[in-house]
């Protein structure tokens, strides 16, 4: 190894800094790894454990009421089905709407025809 990246890498390594300069293979004497501290880091752990326990509970019945109501794909698949069915019949609709107005109009201009030549 380059000896200019062996102390940039010793910086980096987490093993190096929670081991006391240790890296993987060297010993610590049968010890924990910065057992030191590790009371500390485990009693400070253990005093917000149940604190930790209930956001965790927040947070699973939070999960579960958006699981309660949040939409499946085959049911969004299903809905764009009934809106294309939706258009289709809105289409067919509006030209038999159409067909009629224009129809009627015809009919109508028809009468009005004949009822200016019978007046005349």
């Amino acid at each position: 190894m380059n000896p200019n990246i062996a102390p940039i890498r010793k910086s980096m390594d987490w093993t190096y800094r929670t081991r006391g300069g240790n890296v993987a293979g060297d010993s610590t004497g049968g010890q924990p790894p910065g057992d030191g501290d590790l009371k500390e880091r485990v009693e400070k752990l253990e005093a917000v454990l149940p604190d930790i326990q209930l956001r965790l509970v927040r947070v699973e019945s939070k999960l579960d009421a958006l699981g309660a109501n949040t939409t499946t794909k085959a049911e969004m698949a299903a809905v764009g089905i009934m809106i294309a069915e939706l258009k289709g019949t809105v289409s067919e609709t509006m030209l038999a709407q159409t067909k009629w107005y224009i129809g009627t109009a015809a009919v109508l201009a028809g009468l009005a025809f004949a009822a200016a030549r019978l007046a005349s």
